[in-house]
């Protein structure tokens, strides 16, 4: 299937991070409820790659269908089961600007009463069950040029808890969709999950989140902290926001042109046991845990989730691993960057990693906040990632995907997270024609044992 730049997914999330269980999603038309009141809401091919991760069922029909009376505040909700506020949880992922006044605008698929796009000041929601907005478009939650969340969202929000987007530009590339719910699963809140998962892919764009609360603490509390999906309307009297990006720092990244023939790298499949998340979490001094497929839904399986808090290591099933060292401290007073890189750059040397690394650039959380009654907080910083790509032959891996290395310290350089995304290259073997399983390191090992059982069948 081929989901181009204005299409629209629909899918019913009940029960979606349960792997197995089937559900229906709809490129554009009626989203077709089989279970529960959860809707997601895209626009490429990012969730339907989540659905695929998943295993989940997956129906297609025309998005001509998706119009501006589903975000319009008359009929947001219409026959009860359609619109942005029929749902707990709404993704939209469309072209979409912030006009100088502060008014979100997003493109549709078709015209409706003469209007192409959803504007936010035709917007009402949170009013009925909407609770948790993910809007990956373009500056869907700005934070400069005189914007902020509170002066674009304080007005058509009417009960919704927390609302995603980005600060200025972004961009269709894999991976955002479905690494929102791999983050997730390594026991990351909905804000550290949306930020990492667009981070992963580009760090040169700047993923925000917003939450609400009653007071400055709720507010905060809800933005740093919440990772399952509540159906209960909060107050909105603050906003607290955060948003990453990049910060200015030398950074000698030379791209050379290469000498020589084409070359496949043939990359080494990681361990995915328990024994190896063991000898990983050893070197680090914390407790080892697999990623399993879980749900944001806290009714899912009628129990308690997993602790997934304190100090860990997560292995996840591509043998990728995140650390978990200590909890930051997002108060302290924040150092010099070139220190934070200096920081940086020892923790990666000290964990001695059997491949080549080149700093690809620094990128820090920034906060603030503000009232209905008119206080506002000033931003500070939260915490800085220094980012490093793995070399070949002094050639730097795509961004994006597998070799790629992170380090995660909070304002007074004290390392607390690292996502480890490197790999092993077993050999390097002039290119060719792609068969699609060269490169899949998955797809060869399966090729070879159907061709292994091929040839033990046909033997005498």
């Amino acid at each position: 299937m081929r989901i181009g730049t204005s299409d629209v997914l629909s899918v019913a999330l009940d029960e979606a991070m349960a792997i197995g269980r089937a559900f229906t999603l709809t490129v554009g038309g009626e989203a077709r409820l089989q279970i529960g009141d959860v809707v997601m809401l895209s626009a490429t091919k990012m969730t339907l790659r989540a659905v695929q991760e998943l295993r989940l069922e997956v129906g297609s029909s025309m998005d001509d269908d998706v119009r501006e009376w589903r975000y319009n505040h008359e009929f947001d909700n219409w026959q009860d089961r359609l619109g942005m506020d029929s749902v707990k949880v709404f993704y939209h992922h469309e072209h979409s600007g912030m006009a100088a006044d502060g008014r979100f605008v997003a493109g549709m698929g078709r015209t409706w009463d003469d209007t192409l796009q959803a504007d936010s000041s035709r917007m009402s929601f949170g009013d009925q069950r909407l609770r948790y907005l993910l809007i990956h478009g373009c500056d869907s939650l700005q934070m400069h040029f005189g914007q902020n969340p509170f002066w674009t969202w304080a007005k058509p929000n009417k009960g919704a808890r927390m609302i995603f987007g980005f600060d200025g530009l972004t961009y269709d590339v894999d991976g955002t969709g479905a690494g929102f719910f791999r983050e997730w699963n390594t026991g990351k809140s909905f804000s550290q999950a949306w930020q990492d998962a667009a981070l992963g892919t580009l760090t040169n764009h700047r993923p925000a989140s917003t939450a609400c609360g009653a007071t400055a603490e709720e507010a905060q509390e809800r933005l740093w902290n919440e990772r399952l999906f509540n159906g209960g309307a909060v107050s909105d009297s603050w906003y607290w926001w955060r948003w990453a990006g990049p910060i200015p720092i030398e950074v000698q990244l030379g791209i050379p042109i290469p000498r020589m023939l084409p070359l496949n790298l043939q990359l080494g499949l990681r361990g995915r046991e328990a024994r190896t998340a063991a000898k990983l979490a050893d070197r680090f001094g914390v407790r080892p845990l697999l990623a399993r497929t879980a749900s944001p839904e806290p009714d899912v399986y009628g129990q308690d989730p997993p602790s997934l808090d304190g100090p860990r290591l997560v292995l996840l099933a591509d043998g990728s691993y995140q650390a978990f060292l200590a909890e930051p401290d997002r108060s302290a007073k924040s150092v010099e960057a070139d220190s934070i890189k200096a920081i940086a750059d020892r923790t990666v040397r000290e964990m001695a990693l059997d491949v080549e690394l080149t700093f690809d650039g620094l990128t820090a959380t920034h906060h603030a906040g503000a009232s209905r009654s008119g206080h506002q907080q000033k931003e500070t910083i939260g915490n800085f990632s220094a980012h490093y790509r793995q070399l070949h032959n002094g050639i730097p891996a795509a961004r994006g995907g597998d070799g790629h290395l992170t380090i995660t310290l909070d304002p007074s350089g004290k390392v607390y997270a690292i996502a480890d995304r490197t790999v092993r290259v077993v050999e390097a073997v002039e290119a060719r024609p792609s068969r699609g399983s060269d490169h899949d390191a998955e797809a060869s090992l399966t090729k070879a044992k159907k061709a292994l059982r091929r040839a033990l069948e046909d033997a005498p």
